[in-house]
């Protein structure tokens, strides 16, 4: 919603979709205007979602994977499945460009985990000490957790293969604990793996085969290019030193060792690495195709790199011709499932607004607002969480004020009386409203030290207010809240629960804008600003979307 000045009716905004199968996610308009897209490939069945093609039908995949998968409920690939596990499973470093939603996962994963079966049937062993072999790069704890969620069912099927996470929210010592011990499928946020690429020796990434960067434009946005590519350095270092290290070995165990050289050496020469890229597999995984990914994937993509997925163009350019198209190129799918609407307001009825539409949209399904900072999740989930609707004495006009009997009360008391009265409410909880406020009657109960005064007046003007207001608002509604600086279990049990829920309202910043798995959420909230329309104000991106329906219309 944004700051303007009369109030309207809902403007519907038409987009495009795909849906998917493992990731479904509604997501708020967050395109640009920009040059005509690409002709997508053309999907085989109409809805161009699903292909007509089985896992089954892909040359080299394991039949214990594909059982697996089968088990899973994926038996039908995905369109962007189809064009990018043939691709990846060649060994070709990769850039996957696909909205979200639409299968990317298995499309990383599914290549990945090949390698792993591959090993495991030629009676070579997988063992947890020779140390990590994929490595799942994601923006967020969330949407690590989830993808390695996918992973651990995906490795049922060869009980030597471990998978685990390091995204920070608990001990480092634990951490290190299991990175010592071994773990073959590691999923991280760039933050952590950094720190313990630096500080713990016991991290083997001798035998690490592929590493992927899931949503790379998600990363991108949070700041995190310079870790990339340290990260990316410091793998090829420690994977070619090993190496090094081995063929020396090798050599001085068939005498072909030159004996002028007394050690193995320390660091390789990167002069190789720049021609032929790292010494290991990478995947990029993209939503959009912003000037920023194609730097990032011109840098990291370097074995006879291909980029696939919808409205791409099949080889990458180079450093300098991505710089000088700017902005430009950036292109993004939206779902064509997604109805988009837009609501103008003043910025003193944004509130009234928003409460009616969650009271109306939430009695049937599940609402997501997005807010812009933690500050305001806390305020939104307290406020929604204690407001009450007025009870049929105070719509009648009886008040403490109108009895002549009752001593005036300033108002900075009846603030006070109010915030204590609604605090006790929030922290009793909603099943026991009724028996709270039949307890509001007991004068020695809420008597309030920390006022001025009659404490006996303080306590009748307390069951005054409970006499004036009724049930909670959002009484038959269960309201969550997630942000970055809640506790790793507080998050993980918010989007369980919520997750469960029939009707819910969930209050979140942009750390849950990207790539959870949230089914059955029906209504998203946000208000439209410049990271949405790519506009320099709220106020411009209005006209933004003014244009964008006409044209629509038009159109249609």
């Amino acid at each position: 919603m944004s700051h303007q000045r009369r109030l309207k009716a809902p403007k519907r905004l038409k987009t495009e979709e795909r849906v998917t199968d493992d990731d479904q996610e509604r997501v708020t308009d967050d395109g640009q205007d920009a040059p005509a897209a690409p002709a997508p490939a053309p999907a085989p069945l109409a809805d161009g979602i699903f292909s007509t093609d089985v896992f089954a039908s892909v040359a080299g995949l394991s039949p214990n994977l594909v059982r697996q998968l089968e088990y899973m409920g994926f038996k039908t690939m995905t369109a962007i499945q189809q064009l990018s596990i043939p691709v990846v499973l060649k060994g070709n470093d990769t850039l996957i460009r696909c909205q979200t939603g639409s299968g990317k996962t298995l499309a990383f994963l599914v290549p990945a985990f090949q390698k792993l079966f591959a090993l495991e049937e030629q009676d070579s062993r997988i063992s947890r000490e020779a140390g990590t072999r994929l490595l799942l790069l994601s923006p967020t704890r969330e949407l690590c957790h989830q993808t390695m969620s996918v992973a651990s069912k995906l490795a049922q099927m060869v009980p030597s293969v471990v998978v685990s996470s390091i995204t920070g929210g608990e001990k480092k010592k634990s951490e290190k604990a299991r990175l010592r011990k071994g773990v073959t499928v590691l999923g991280c946020t760039p933050g952590r793996l950094l720190d313990h690429l630096e500080t713990t020796a016991a991290f083997n990434t001798a035998e690490l085969s592929t590493v992927v960067l899931d949503e790379a434009d998600r990363l991108l946005d949070l700041g995190f290019e310079k870790k990339l590519r340290r990260i990316y350095d410091m793998l090829c270092d420690k994977k070619a030193s090993h190496d090094s290290a081995e063929a020396f070995k090798q050599s001085i165990r068939d005498g072909t060792a030159d004996h002028d050289t007394s050690v193995a050496p320390d660091r390789p020469a990167k002069k190789g690495l720049e021609k032929e890229g790292a010494p290991f597999q990478v995947v990029m995984v993209s939503a959009t195709l912003t000037p920023a990914v194609e730097r990032l994937g011109s840098f990291l993509l370097r074995r006879d790199p291909k980029w696939v997925g919808f409205g791409v163009k099949d080889e990458p350019e180079d450093g300098q011709q991505v710089a000088r198209e700017g902005a430009g190129s950036v292109a993004m799918d939206l779902p064509t499932h997604l109805h988009q609407y837009y609501v103008e307001v003043t910025c003193k009825t944004r509130l009234v607004v928003l409460m009616a539409l969650l009271l109306q949209k939430c009695q049937s399904g599940k609402v997501i607002v997005f807010l812009s900072s933690c500050d305001s999740v806390d305020y939104h989930h307290e406020l929604l969480s204690t407001i009450r609707w007025p009870s049929l004495k105070a719509l009648q006009g009886r008040s403490a004020a109108a009895r002549p009997d009752r001593r005036p009360v300033s108002d900075a008391r009846q603030q006070a009386i109010a915030r204590k009265f609604f605090a006790k409410m929030g922290r009793r909880g909603k099943a026991k409203a009724a028996d709270d406020m039949d307890d509001m009657d007991d004068a020695e109960e809420l008597s309030d030290e920390d006022l001025d005064g009659d404490h006996a007046a303080v306590a009748t003007d307390e069951a005054e207010w409970a006499e004036m207001v009724g049930l909670p608002v959002f009484a038959d509604v269960k309201l969550f809240k997630l942000h970055g600086n809640l506790e790793r279990h507080d998050r993980e049990g918010y989007l369980a629960d919520f997750t469960r829920q029939r009707r819910a309202i969930l209050l979140a910043t942009d750390v849950a804008a990207r790539g959870l798995d949230l089914p059955h959420v029906d209504w998203i909230v946000k208000k439209l600003d410049k990271s949405v329309a790519w506009c320099a104000s709220a106020a411009d991106a209005v006209p933004w979307h003014r244009a964008r329906l006409r044209n629509d219309t038009a159109g249609a």
